[in-house]
């Protein structure tokens, strides 16, 4: 055995200073104040993503200016906004619908154009519209939106769902303003 010593003074230093670990380290019981975690997993669990069990940070806005598809991750706990929408019409093609989608779609550009939540014509996924306390289904690869004119602000809340044929569906809320289906 070394006769290792550590004075008092160098012991002091050694637990003031912050400490760091590379590599994995198994810890019984651990408190952190702060952490930063950028990506990875939690015990099975993706960080950041759509996927049951995920950890997900606050709502995030999406602004779409122009026609475009939205992705997975753009549907998934966010807001998507028609913010800097340009004077054309305007389809924000939506994912295939899965399980964990959600957002919240907001129209505070006023525009002459219409704006509208569709799904792409490779799938059979139908938008259901809540019209008059009663689900509408709309036809396959179909749209949801707002016609030409429409005042600002209009919102809709826009959620995945199982059916009765194990798919998934999107099915849309209106919080305000006149939606159509089509």
């Amino acid at each position: 055995m070394s006769d290792f010593k550590l004075g008092w003074d160098k012991l002091r230093r050694l637990l003031s200073s912050p400490l760091t670990w590379t590599g994995i380290q198994t810890f019984t019981s651990l408190v952190a104040t702060t952490a930063d975690i950028n990506g990875g997993t939690i015990d099975d669990t993706t960080v950041g993503e759509t996927t049951p069990k995920s950890v997900r940070g606050t709502n995030k806005e999406v602004y779409i200016t122009s026609s475009g598809s939205l992705s997975a991750a753009q549907c998934s706990g966010t807001i998507v906004s028609n913010y800097g929408m340009t004077d054309a019409d305007c389809i924000a093609t939506l994912p295939t619908a899965a399980e964990g989608l959600a957002f919240v779609g907001t129209l505070p550009a006023i525009r002459a154009r219409y704006f509208r939540f569709a799904c792409p014509a490779a799938q059979a996924d139908k938008i259901n519209l809540l019209v008059t306390g009663n689900w509408v289904a709309g036809s396959d690869d179909g749209y949801v939106g707002v016609a030409s004119g429409y005042s600002g602000n209009d919102a809709i809340s826009v959620y995945c769902a199982k059916v009765t044929d194990g798919g998934f569906e999107w099915f849309m809320i209106p919080l305000s303003g006149t939606w159509t289906a089509g």
